[in-house]
């Protein structure tokens, strides 16, 4: 019997370890799952600081998140996956929001810093990375910057969002998006950064407000708002440098080079509102720019810097150009241009507000004229996904005012209009003052509508005095002004409130019910 007690001890004893360890485990919160699993969940900073930790311990696997993750306290990010080991999974944001703040500053950019690939990503290989928001995210490393990914290698990328004061810095190769793509594509991104300067390189080629430079990529509905800056050669709105397409693009952000070695110069131009440079066979097609181009000493042109084997179709650019004209001049930009057209001042923009500048454009089934959509006061394309216009109501309809709703649109463009009537103010007498027995009231007329307020002076009226005590205590004296009431007795029963007289009729009834038990005696 003893020793059947002793054993059941040690089951429960051991039951109750178990259950002890399963719930510390639980709240620490589970790691993530190695390579064998089809799919991890990631809710936190330490979710990513563990797949960083490890990246080709994931390989092939799909990382969820299920959560907006703010990495604002955290001191020094590191960047997932390296050259020695690069991610290679699939990462899905499910349009989660990553908040950067002060936390994610990826790397600081010194003289003396050689470091390379800085990013959400650093450095990614046959990868998928889609449907997750970037905000306020800081990049600066030597080399290979994007805020999404430093360098992809036969990588995918879709719908990414890169908003708020995000930036992105390096000696060469930075994108608002990734710093260097060599091979796979990126499509239906946007980099809205409201940075003064968004992307910056500073002493070498490529920077670009999508991508810094793409080799064998294709870059497809992606719209760039962002500041782009180098002080170097092949700056470009959407990409700094491509060998491959861009298609379906749009760049309203300025983009400006600083380039002065006048040793180098040299006839190409390398500046422009889409594609800085196109490298070999590219192509860049139904593509927009409305920012201003600007170079100091390296030509500038709207869609693509230079490109002699590149080829540039259906494409406008709205955007001012400033730059040295005469190196320009010397030779063709790119193999062949068509139904292109640019502007190169600012009376050439405004010409381009009006479909009559665009000579052989179709405007029944391609494109859609200046202002047939959305006003947006350039052409845009019938079946592009960017063209989507968001409503907010910035002001509801009130008394005085119609209602104010504002459109905005993937492209970064936006207006506002003014809808319905006003609904006239709807005025009703409100007593401001109660008369009493010897002071006057006040009342005026007042709108009800939406909670209004609005008060018609010229209303206001005084209530006379009512010059009737209220006794309601029945103490024979008013209980506004003490007056002290001598009046008949049938008369006070007449002043008496409502409360006292029911009080009355209870003394009263009492009363018949102690002599009906008298009488009984």
């Amino acid at each position: 019997m003893k020793t059947r007690l002793i054993k059941m001890m040690s089951v429960l004893l051991t039951i109750l370890m178990l259950g002890t360890v399963v719930s510390a485990a639980y709240a620490a919160g589970p790691a993530l799952a190695g390579a064998d699993a089809a799919s991890v969940e990631i809710a936190d900073a330490a979710g990513l600081a563990a797949l960083a930790a490890d990246p080709a311990g994931y390989d092939g696997v799909e990382i969820v998140l299920t959560a907006d993750i703010n990495l604002s306290e955290i001191t020094d990010y590191v960047p997932i996956g390296t050259q020695e080991a690069p991610f290679k999974g699939k990462f899905d944001g499910c349009g989660h929001t990553i908040i950067g703040g002060s936390g994610f500053n990826v790397y600081f950019l010194k003289k003396d810093n050689t470091a390379d690939y800085g990013g959400l990503f650093g450095y990614a290989s046959g990868a998928e990375i889609k449907n997750v928001t970037l905000s306020q995210v800081a990049v600066s490393c030597n080399a290979y910057a994007g805020c999404l990914l430093g360098y992809g290698e036969d990588t995918t990328i879709s719908n990414v969002i890169v908003k708020e004061s995000s930036s992105v810095e390096a000696n060469e190769n930075a994108g608002g998006i990734v710093g260097y793509l060599n091979g796979g594509e990126i499509a239906d991104c946007r980099n809205y950064s409201s940075a003064s300067t968004a992307v910056k390189v500073f002493s070498g080629d490529n920077a670009g407000g999508i991508v810094g430079k793409a080799v064998d990529a294709q870059i497809l509905r992606c719209v760039n708002k962002g500041v782009v800056f180098s002080q170097f050669a092949n700056c470009g709105g959407i990409v700094g440098s491509v060998k491959g397409t861009v298609s379906h693009c749009l760049n309203t952000g300025n983009v400006t080079s600083t380039f002065a070695d006048e040793e180098e110069l040299a006839p190409s131009a390398c500046v422009a509102g889409i594609a800085g440079e196109g490298v070999d066979s590219s192509e860049v097609t139904f593509c927009g720019n409305t920012g201003k181009i600007t170079s100091t000493s390296l030509d500038c042109y709207g869609t693509v810097g230079y490109g002699p084997e590149t080829v540039v179709s259906d494409c406008y650019s709205a955007g001012v150009l400033d730059m040295d004209w005469e190196h320009y001049l010397e030779e063709e930009i790119v193999k062949e241009e068509t139904n292109c057209v640019i502007a190169v001042d600012e009376t050439s923009a405004e010409a381009l507000k009006e479909e009559a500048a665009y000579d052989g454009w179709d405007f029944e089934n391609t494109w859609l004229a200046p202002t047939n959509a959305h006003n947006y006061p350039y052409p845009t394309l019938a079946d592009c996904n960017f063209h989507e216009m968001e409503k907010t109501v910035t002001r509801p309809v009130s008394c005085t005012e119609n209602e104010k709703i504002r459109y905005s649109c993937m492209c970064g463009y936006e207006y506002y209009e003014e809808v319905g009537e006003a609904l006239g103010h709807k005025m009703e007498w409100i007593t401001t003052h109660k008369p009493t027995c010897v002071d006057e009231g006040e009342k005026v007329q007042q709108c009800t509508r939406l909670g209004c307020g609005y008060t018609d002076e010229s209303t206001r009226t005084v209530i006379p005095a009512t010059g009737e005590h209220v006794d309601d205590n029945n103490d024979n004296a008013c209980d506004v002004c003490g007056t002290v009431i001598n009046e008949p007795e049938q008369e006070q029963e007449v002043k008496k409130s409502f409360f006292q007289k029911i009080i009355d009729f209870f003394k009263r009834i009492i009363e018949w019910i102690k002599n009906l038990f008298k009488r009984d005696k």
